[in-house]
């Protein structure tokens, strides 16, 4: 107790006091500064995310076949040659910013690969 008394004693002037003070509300503006900007920029790249995806949604009538996509859905399957002939443009995903475009489908609890822009390749 006599060597907590001796170190406090020496941190009871008004300048320590003022000193503390500044550096809590110093750690407090920064980390406040630092949440509300993480949080901000944390939007921003969500929005542009979403944004790509969402173009590249938009566009997968028009990159493939009419009945491409339905006759998918329906579980008729798609030749392996047909789908290597109906790959989606590559070059579309790299304008709109994507490496790869993908159609997948959720049906139950497993998801199926409908097309993309790549060939898969079986190994």
């Amino acid at each position: 107790m006599h060597l907590f008394q001796q170190l406090t004693s020496k941190f009871q002037g008004a300048r320590t006091k003022v000193l503390v003070v500044l550096c809590v509300l110093n750690l407090l503006v920064s980390a406040s500064l630092s949440m509300g900007l993480y949080f901000l920029l944390n939007g921003a790249l969500m929005s542009e995310l979403d944004g790509r995806l969402h173009t590249a949604a938009r566009a997968i009538p028009f990159v493939l076949p009419e009945k491409y996509i339905a006759n998918a859905l329906q579980g008729k399957g798609v030749e392996p040659s047909e789908h290597l002939k109906n790959l989606l443009n590559h070059q579309y995903a790299k304008k709109i910013g994507v490496e790869h475009l993908y159609v997948l489908n959720k049906r139950g609890k497993d998801v199926v690969y409908l097309a993309g822009s790549e060939a898969i390749v079986s190994t």
